[in-house]
């Protein structure tokens, strides 16, 4: 019995370990393809990190509802990375790597919401 408990505790470390990596990641990405565009707009690049930002108190301490509404937070970078994946033909690997990372994104925070459900 404790073991599983201790287990399950060492899985949901994991999956909010995992969570806040992806979003580090798709972070990092964001900072990159915008510093490589042709022009440097610093305000599309706030704009775009702000909803990255926004969540992580609630992430770090856990908390549930924090991780339900965040989920929805990976819809706009799903649709950045698909439209710019289908209207720009020379540069797909930044777009179809933000498309993976953002749906990863969101299978680790729906496993965190499996996991830690009563």
């Amino acid at each position: 019995m404790i073991a599983e408990v201790g287990a399950a505790a060492a899985l949901v470390r994991t999956i909010r370990g995992w969570v806040l990596a992806l979003m580090a990641l798709i972070a990092t990405l964001l900072i990159a393809w915008q510093w490589h565009a042709a022009r440097f707009q610093a305000a599309l690049l706030v704009l775009s990190l702000a909803p990255l930002l926004a969540p992580l108190p609630g992430l770090i301490r856990g908390r549930r509802y924090t991780y339900a509404w965040c989920s929805m937070l990976t819809i706009p970078y799903m649709a950045l990375g698909l439209t710019e994946l289908i209207a720009d033909s020379a540069h797909r690997l930044a777009p179809a790597t933000l498309l993976l990372l953002a749906f990863a994104w969101l299978i680790a925070l729906v496993a965190y919401l499996r996991v830690t459900r009563a």
